[in-house]
């Protein structure tokens, strides 16, 4: 088991997948959790998810999403979605 351990948020896409090769190559004990993991949108999730963790010397804030619409073409719901995901 590895002294260090890296969490990437956001774990089933191809950029955190390349994040975790990259740091378990160096050694780096890695868990990349998806949303049915670990919903960066939900409080509740996030305290869960993180109560578990005795230690953390990595975490990189890889979740997010998108909506394909300029700002002022997006309904609130999508606005909701994007700013909960990337930016809370």
């Amino acid at each position: 088991m590895s002294e260090r351990l890296a969490i990437i948020t956001g774990g089933e896409g191809d950029l955190a997948g390349a994040l975790a090769t990259a740091l378990q190559e160096d050694g780096v004990e890695v868990r990349a959790p998806g949303r049915g993991e670990l919903d960066v949108t939900d409080a509740d999730s996030v305290c869960r998810y993180f109560a578990e963790i005795q230690r953390l010397d990595l975490l990189i804030n890889n979740a997010g999403t998108r909506e394909d619409a300029i700002c002022a073409q997006m309904t609130e719901a999508q606005w909701d979605t994007v700013m909960a995901s990337n930016f809370r």
